[in-house]
């Protein structure tokens, strides 16, 4: 379950940062800020602002941190946001795989089941849940330049996947 809303957050960003390039949104206003784990910078974090329930705002804003642990959010590869409330999430993790490429590709087209890969989590998996990680941040018409995103230690146990 973990493993498919992190896959679909990840689509998402890369989609909307990557496949939908558009010369200029209206209302669009700067938004900028920092993400701090522990009260340390950190890079690489994939950030997604969610417009709240009864937001103004009906578009996905995305961002990348980097090695500063700043971020310029972009709206379907806009530099900006359309002002309203959103609900974060943040996800940094590494993958590495049990079996090689080749040994993937031979279950695959023998129809047998592919190892899960091993995930590691950089920051908490709960700030990769909007439910969960507790961060609604309100842009306003101005724009916002000092979004601090706070992440603190959590220990709480990944929920168990479903066999299959």
């Amino acid at each position: 379950m973990i493993m498919k809303h992190l896959r679909l957050l990840l689509l998402l960003t890369i989609f909307l940062t990557v496949g939908c390039h558009r010369s200029s949104i209206p209302g669009l206003v700067s938004a900028q800020g920092k993400v701090l784990f522990d009260g340390a910078p950190v890079n690489g974090v994939n950030i997604v602002f969610t417009p709240s329930s009864g937001s103004a705002s009906d578009r996905f804003a995305t961002a990348v941190s980097k090695d500063d642990g700043t971020f310029l959010l972009e709206t379907a590869g806009s530099a900006g946001v359309v002002p309203g409330q959103y609900d974060v999430t943040l996800v940094k993790t590494t993958t590495t795989s049990k079996v090689s490429p080749e040994e993937e590709e031979r279950l695959l087209q023998s129809g047998k089941p592919v190892p899960e890969a091993d995930i590691v989590y950089h920051i908490p998996w709960k700030y990769g849940n909007a439910q969960l990680s507790g961060i609604t941040v309100e842009i306003g018409q101005s724009g916002k330049k000092d979004i601090l995103l706070e992440l603190q230690p959590d220990k709480t146990p990944l929920p168990v996947r479903p066999k299959i």
